[in-house]
């Protein structure tokens, strides 16, 4: 491995711990990530923790810098949606996660509703196109769901 292959990898490394940090220690709670995969790589993944790989970490990189694009078009656009609002469950406080977009677009007569946008990188190597009939619209949070971390 070359010096600059080195360095490049432990940047990521670095840049991922920064990117993260805002999260806490993921071991003490269970995210939104965890419960959408499979169990049993949560579970091992809190006990033996994984160090990721350059091409996950570039993924990871990619989507954070999708996260600031989409932040920019909402702005450009007039909206400023708050990012990564935290959202812990009032019976549960282990069950917590960290909405990457949540904002309310009010129509002119002043009412509107509460949006929740999740952004999630996915490796390109199995990108497919997707149908207009594969795109699902969930409610991923509500106020009997969770509650906002002050």
């Amino acid at each position: 491995m070359s010096k600059l292959q080195n360095f490049l990898e432990q940047a990521l490394q670095e840049k991922n711990r920064k990117d993260s940090a805002h999260l806490g220690n993921r071991s003490l709670y269970i995210g939104a990530s965890d419960i959408a995969g499979c169990p049993r790589k949560a579970v091992l993944a809190r006990r033996q923790p994984v160090r990721f790989d350059t091409r996950t970490l570039l993924k990871f990189a990619r989507g954070h810098a999708a996260e600031d694009l989409v932040a920019q078009i909402f702005q450009a656009g007039g909206l400023t949606p708050q990012r990564e609002m935290e959202l812990i469950h009032p019976d549960y406080p282990f069950l917590e996660c960290h909405v990457d977009f949540h904002f309310r677009f009010r129509r002119e007569d002043g009412r509107g509703r509460i949006h929740v946008l999740e952004l999630k990188s996915t490796d390109a190597t199995r990108h497919q196109e997707l149908r207009p009939d594969q795109y699902h619209c969930r409610r991923q949070a509500s106020p009997k769901h969770g509650t906002r971390k002050e």
